[in-house]
């Protein structure tokens, strides 16, 4: 059966069977999920198969693991399609394991793709477009009141030359979103405001901390912000000024007014 790979119209997020789908390779692992390339068959009155991302969510306590992917499924569901935001096809959750579907990227991260243009070579027109592909993205989610909390360069895909905004594990529903609990957070990428043990306030302001920290991740090609030694005292750092550096090979051009 022929796998289909190029983009066509998905029909609204819904249930799938899970025997539609098979495995034909793992795309990555992580503290929460698996993430597997797929064949998924009888979408959509589609002819063959079509290639997708499926995201099992793993951890130790089931109960845990349910809220974690109910939080997600929740999210995802919200989404309307935007070029520039991972397109959410369906769910398992009739059957086990309960599985996300998404829209497979070609490219993959856009952390490993920049790591590996510094090897194949990358046009600055190119960067800047991933900048703003970023940008459109995270604001289509601010307007459904979206707040994703995760973003760096990991959780951003490259489909062609688009990238697309991805992995809403952590995001949340709501103009404001108050974390009560002790949940593992991506320092280097997080506005200091929220460097506290509990009652952070995350809002579309905190997720813009967090796309300057990526804006930088792009332009220095995949590095990782900040030195390893600050990760202790990042928070201390940060309040007292310190910022990131201008990355390697970058040029600031000042426009007259």
């Amino acid at each position: 059966m022929p796998v289909i790979s190029k983009p066509f119209n998905f029909p609204p997020a819904h249930e799938l069977k899970r025997s539609d789908i098979t495995t034909i390779a793992i795309l990555g692992e992580g503290n929460f999920g698996l993430v597997e390339k797929a064949a998924l068959k009888n979408l959509g009155g589609q002819a063959g198969a079509v290639e997708v991302a499926v995201k099992h969510l793993k951890l130790e306590g089931e109960a845990e693991a349910k809220v974690i992917f109910d939080k997600e499924l929740k999210v995802a569901s919200s989404l309307e399609y935007h070029p520039n935001v991972i397109t959410f096809i369906g769910f398992v959750t009739l059957e086990d394991p309960r599985l996300l579907v998404f829209e497979f990227a070609q490219q993959g991260e856009l952390l490993k793709y920049l790591k590996q243009s510094k090897m194949t070579g990358i046009s600055p027109d190119k960067l800047v477009k991933f900048t703003l592909d970023v940008a459109n993205g995270m604001s289509y989610l601010s307007s459904k009141a979206i707040i994703h909390r995760d973003l760096a360069a990991r959780n951003i895909l490259v489909s062609g030359d688009t990238c697309k905004i991805s992995d809403f594990g952590f995001s949340r529903l709501g103009e404001i979103y108050v974390k009560m609990s002790k949940d593992r957070i991506p320092i280097f990428w997080t506005a200091p405001e929220c460097l506290v043990a509990s009652k952070a306030k995350y809002n579309t302001k905190t997720d813009v901390w967090s796309y300057g920290v990526l804006m930088w991740e792009i332009m220095s090609l995949g590095e990782r912000p900040y030195s390893s030694g600050l990760k202790g005292r990042i928070k201390q750092y940060l309040e007292g000024g310190g910022r990131l550096t201008k990355p390697r090979g970058a040029k600031i051009t000042y426009m007259q007014s």
